[in-house]
């Protein structure tokens, strides 16, 4: 079931992008760059706008998986319990706010998940034919040992020893939670051709992004920035980021100002992604 846009023939939504240059007359240095601000002109009709990992972990009173307790969601999902509170309040206090106003602006809704947790929403699942798996040819390099190797050190150093099974059982319990629950209308995929083919069937020529994390599946799984952006595909879209409607993984050093989101929301306004905020968004849609 499509939605239509509620009687409107446009949203005009204000967007922000970084400016790596000096205003005439000034300095070339650092210190004379900034922010550059404008309207977008956008077709309802033709924005999808695209969730990517919404997950119940940290949410419940109790953890999901009692004997594992609450320390195996966060580090399913690589953050911090500062962290994970903070992308919960992301997610009620900006997300399902956003996914309400663009469901009654009329755009397409998408969410990108795991295959496991689409299988979970049938009603909103689309997938496409996928082509069957070969095994890799007897030539090829570098060995699989090799790939395997490092991936488990990586797992093991990163996240400790055991991750892969702590992850294995927070796959099986993994869904979206309360607020932003898929509805009738929505659409769930989990493969790069299933969104593909949704935005070219509904001549999408602009995509919004929200969801987790920004450094890492935001950007890099199906439907996310870097395989939709026309910075990064040719041709490619329009991408916006809604800026305050995620977070980044971080560290020690950054925790306390979120140091770590800050600097990816900068990589990616200078990179040509433009970004609003959530009631930004808001205002416009329901404009």
């Amino acid at each position: 079931m499509r939605r239509e846009p509620a009687n409107r023939a446009d949203m005009r939504l204000p967007v922000r992008q970084y400016r790596c240059y000096p205003r005439p007359g000034a300095e070339y240095d650092e210190s004379a760059f900034g922010h550059e601000h404008r309207v977008l002109d956008l077709d309802p009709a033709a924005i999808a706008l695209i969730t990517v990992d919404l997950w119940n972990m940290g949410w419940g009173v109790e953890p999901l998986v009692p004997e594992l307790g609450f320390h195996a969601e966060h580090n399913f999902v690589g953050l911090g319990k500062r962290a994970c509170a903070e992308a919960r309040r992301i997610t009620e206090e900006h997300i399902a706010p956003v996914l309400a106003a663009a469901r009654e602006a009329g755009l397409t809704i998408i969410h990108s998940n795991s295959p496991r947790v689409v299988a979970k929403h049938p009603e909103c699942a689309y997938t496409v034919p996928e082509p069957s798996p070969s095994g890799p040819p007897e030539d090829a390099w570098p060995p699989w040992e090799i790939h395997e190797r490092a991936r488990e050190e990586y797992v093991a150093t990163t996240y400790g020893p055991g991750a892969e099974a702590v992850w294995e059982r927070m796959r099986a319990v993994a869904d979206f939670p309360p607020p932003v629950t898929p509805v009738a209308g929505d659409l769930c995929v989990y493969q790069q051709a299933a969104v593909d083919a949704i935005l070219r069937e509904r001549h999408i020529t602009a995509v919004i992004h929200v969801g987790f994390l920004l450094a890492h599946c935001l950007l890099d799984k199906p439907g996310g920035v870097r395989s939709l952006a026309a910075i990064w595909r040719a041709p490619g879209y329009r991408d916006i980021l809604l800026r305050d409607c995620t977070i980044a993984q971080e560290s020690h050093e950054t925790i306390a100002d979120f140091g770590v989101t800050k600097a990816f929301i900068f990589w990616l306004e200078a990179t040509g992604i433009p970004t609003a905020t959530a009631a930004e968004f808001i205002e416009a849609a329901q404009a």
